[in-house]
This record gives structure tokens, C-alpha cells and sequence, in this order.
């Protein structure tokens, strides 16, 4: 209906025109329609010497395409199993990288935690920005730059991830796409200094940008690890790119070229990752602690009941805590000491737990002197004591759930 509108209108236009009007009309339509002509055939011509250069530099991209469908399939596996695909333990288990499991021996989750993605939106933003950015820098610098760049982007970045949270399950691709990302923006620059036909036209950056800023801008709203390791392999992956692109306009880099840049960010990842080894979860320990606090109070407070009954006496009393009470907080206490390994953001937990503990044993201690001697100033005191000690065991204990 529109367009019968329309046509309607242009035939009662060009109807009440002039002689003169209709063959001005004509002729601008006609040079209008030569000028639209020439673009196009331009815009062809271009798009085929791109076109052309890359294909015969690499025909398929069958890297990137192997990528892609490993993180799709195992996104379909993460579905059918159990637990939420967004929870840190599900996440591990399918290969993410954690501090305590990753510097524990299983540093292959450097590499595995690119594979796996904690939902839908992460999956198809990443693979979004990863297929077509990935395509295009694959068929310029060939196939073994692409995926040992990528690789070693994402060991890289996993690494910092280690570093700046140890104990965060860190997944994704982010990283190594920030790495492909610093060698597309390096072969732009060596394109535009030196012309050739495998210079990237600004046409195919345009198709790149939205991708490119839906990944930006979700990585940065998801912020963490993810996006500082980003930032920093974007940077690593930029230097590298400068050094396999030199000669791009000629050829793809070599085998030699690629390995010898490439182990850069493998030992600088090794630097960063092997001084974190033996990194551990000290909430596990506090939850043992909560244990003894929990399981002590019972023996006591079961004794207690039945001193209250004259079951049992005031000396016997003294004894469960000189005995049990106290002897179960030293091994605690001594499990604390022994512990090695803890990251900077969880020590504060170590050095209240080890307060708590001093003054729960000074509580005990007083108690079993109030009953020793049959002293109600002491038995305050320890009452006193044993407030301020579960107060601090009450900060620590609020840690425990996130551990779960």
C-alpha cells in the first residue's frame, strides 16, 4: 500500500510538472543514478582485493572455528549437568582456574578456564567478538600465530587473574580475546603505514566495531580479574603483534617468529603464577575452628547440666575444661600457626582467628580457676573474657558462608 501510495504521488507530480521541470528532474536522476553506479563498482573493486588477499593468505580460519565449537560444547555439557552454571564450585569442576586448586598442581586450568563460561550472555558476547575478530586476524597471520597468540593470551591472563584474586574462579575467554584484539589493532597500524591490499579497509572495521564494543563494555561491567587481566594481556598482546606483523604485507610470520615472541607471556605468566603456589582457602580453616568453638561449648555446657544435678562436682567440672576444652583449642591454635599459603586479602581472618583464640583459652583458664577456688569475681571475669571472644569469633564467622 505504501508504495502504490507513493507511485501515485511521483506520476501526479512529474503530471502537473513543466516540459522544462520533468527534463531537469531527469537529468539529476540520471546523474545521481551514474554517480551511485561508479561507488558501487568501486566499493566492489575494493572489497574484492581485500577479499582476495586474505583468502589467498589463508583460505579457512579453522582455529578459530575449532574454538568456537569446543566453548559452545561444552557450554551444552555445563547444561545438562548439575548445579548452577554461575557457581564457583560448578565452574572449577568443568576447569575453571581457583587459586587453591590451580597452584595446587593443576596448572593445565590456565589454560581450560578459556573453555568455560558462567551463562548464555558471557558465551555469546565473547564468542561474538571472538569469531569475527578472530576470523579475520587468522587469515593474516595464518594459523599457528593465531593459536599460539590466543593460547598464550589466555595463560597469560589467567595468571593475572591468580594474582589479583587467588581465590575467584576465573573463566572465560575475555583474556584471550583481549590478546587477539592487541594483534588486530597492531596489523591496522602496520596497514595504514604501509599500504598494501591486505590494509584492512575501514568498511570491515566498521562490521568489527560493534562487536568489539559489546565485548568492551560487558567486560568492563562484569569488572574483576577478568577485566584487569584483560587490560594487561590487551598491552602484552599489542608489543607482540608489532613483532609478527613487520613483514605482513609479504608474508605470514613464521614458525620460529611465533614461538620465539609468543614464549614472552609464558614466562612472564610463570613468573606471576609459580610464586602463588601452594595458595589455600583459609575459610576452610575457620569453619574447622567454628567446629571446635561449637563442639567445646557442648562438652562444657553437657558437664554443666549435670553439675547443676550433683552428678557430677565442682573439681570434676574444672577438669572437662583443663582436659578437653583447652587442649582442643591448642591444636586449634596450633593449626592456625602452621597454615601457609594464605593470599594478602584473607589474612586479616587468620590474625583475628588467632585472637579469638587467645582470648577463648584466657576465658576457659578463668573459668577453671572460679571453680577451682569457688571464686564468683573470677567466674565474672571469665564471663567478661568469654563475651569479647565470641565477639571476635562472630566477625570471622560471617566469612564462612562464602566459602560454601
Amino acid at each position: 500500500m505504501f508504495w502504490f501510495a507513493l507511485i501515485v504521488v511521483g506520476a501526479y507530480t512529474l503530471y502537473v510538472m513543466r516540459p522544462a521541470e520533468r527534463t531537469k528532474l531527469v537529468d539529476a536522476a540520471d546523474r545521481a543514478l551514474v554517480v551511485i553506479w561508479e561507488k558501487a563498482q568501486r566499493w566492489h573493486v575494493e572489497r574484492d582485493a581485500f577479499r582476495d588477499a586474505v583468502e589467498a593468505r589463508t583460505r579457512w580460519p579453522f582455529v578459530t572455528a575449532v574454538i568456537v565449537v569446543l566453548n559452545l560444547t561444552v557450554f551444552v555439557l555445563m547444561l545438562g549437568s548439575a548445579g548452577r552454571m554461575s557457581d564457583a564450585d560448578t565452574l572449577v569442576r568443568w576447569g575453571a582456574s581457583a587459586g587453591p586448586q590451580t597452584t595446587d598442581g593443576q596448572w593445565w586450568r590456565l589454560l581450560t578456564a578459556v573453555f568455560v563460561h558462567a551463562g548464555f550472555v558471557h558465551l555469546v558476547v565473547e564468542m561474538a567478538a571472538l569469531a569475527q575478530a578472530g576470523m579475520l586476524v587468522e587469515r593474516m597471520l595464518g594459523p599457528a600465530a593465531f593459536a599460539g597468540v590466543y593460547l598464550t593470551s589466555a595463560a597469560f591472563a589467567a595468571a593475572i587473574g591468580l594474582w589479583v584474586d587467588p581465590l575467584a574462579a576465573n573463566a572465560g575467554a575475555s583474556g584471550a580475546i583481549f590478546g587477539i584484539y592487541g594483534l588486530l589493532v597492531a596489523l591496522v597500524i602496520r596497514g595504514t603505514l604501509r599500504r598494501s591490499p591486505l590494509t584492512i579497509p575501514p568498511r570491515v572495521l566498521k562490521a568489527l566495531a560493534v562487536p568489539a564494543a559489546i565485548f568492551v563494555l560487558y567486560s568492563m561491567w562484569a569488572g574483576g580479574p577478568q577485566w584487569t587481566s584483560g587490560l594487561a594481556t590487551f598491552v602484552i598482546a599489542f608489543g607482540i603483534g608489532l613483532a609478527l606483523t613487520r613483514n605482513v604485507a609479504e608474508q605470514k610470520p613464521s614458525a620460529r617468529r611465533v614461538l620465539a615472541v609468543a614464549a614472552t607471556p609464558w614466562v612472564m605468566a610463570v613468573l606471576i603464577a609459580v610464586p602463588l603456589s601452594g595458595t589455600i582457602d583459609a575459610r576452610s580453616e575457620i569453619s574447622r575452628l567454628i567446629e571446635v568453638e561449637d563442639r567445646t561449648t557442648v562438652t562444657y555446657q553437657t558437664a554443666s547440666e549435670r553439675f547443676k544435678r550433683g552428678t557430677l562436682g565442682r573439681e570434676a567440672l574444672a577438669q572437662v575444661i583443663d582436659r578437653i576444652v583447652v587442649p582442643e583449642l591448642e591444636a586449634a591454635s596450633s593449626r592456625l600457626r602452621a597454615i601457609a599459603g594464605v593470599p594478602p586479602q584473607q589474612q586479616w581472618l587468620i590474625v583475628n582467628a588467632d585472637e579469638y583464640l587467645r582470648l577463648r583459652r584466657e576465658s576457659w583458664r578463668l573459668r577453671a580457676r572460679a571453680l577451682h577456688e569457688s571464686s564468683l569475681r573470677l567466674l565474672r571475669d571469665a564471663d567478661e573474657k568469654e563475651r569479647t571472644a565470641l565477639d571476635a569469633l562472630k566477625q570471622i564467622r560471617q566469612a564462612v558462608p562464602a566459602a560454601s
